[in-house]
């Protein structure tokens, strides 16, 4: 039963960081992407950089797959347990993509965000759907405890 309360404050926190990290998108799409350009040449610098995040997306999947099997006991944790094992399937698929093919990862994040700072409408859009997907992770969490 503990543990799946700690679970739901993870499906709250994870809720709350989405809704956080994107609602800036949703009102200023310019200087936000600029700032994700910016952390993007950073952190995507070299291949060691990608792989050392393809770690951290294994040990994300890890704790994923661990929560949501510890979750899913209880009906009312239900929906947390469905969006950890989800987290943890992509976690999973972007942890072998950034360890085995690093500049493929970059080549297309960089496309990605060259994209959407072509059209702030679009950032905006996408944004909002965060928003609206973090907003629902977090009221599920909190209806789990």
């Amino acid at each position: 039963m503990a543990s799946s309360v700690a679970w739901a404050w993870i499906a709250i926190a994870l809720g709350s960081l989405i809704v956080l990290s994107r609602a800036p998108l949703v009102f200023w799409p310019e200087a936000t992407l600029a700032t994700y350009r910016r952390i993007q040449a950073g952190l995507l610098a070299t291949d060691l950089r990608v792989r050392l995040l393809g770690g951290a997306y294994v040990a994300l999947a890890g704790a994923s797959f661990a929560g949501g099997f510890g979750a899913g006991a209880d009906p009312h944790r239900a929906g947390v347990a469905a969006i950890l094992l989800a987290l943890g399937a992509l976690c999973v698929g972007a942890a072998l993509w950034t360890l085995l093919a690093p500049r493929h990862f970059r080549s297309t994040i960089a496309g990605i965000v060259g994209e959407v700072e072509k059209t702030p409408g679009f950032a905006r859009v996408l944004g909002l759907g965060a928003v609206v997907l973090g907003t629902w992770i977090l009221v599920l969490g909190v209806r789990a405890l």
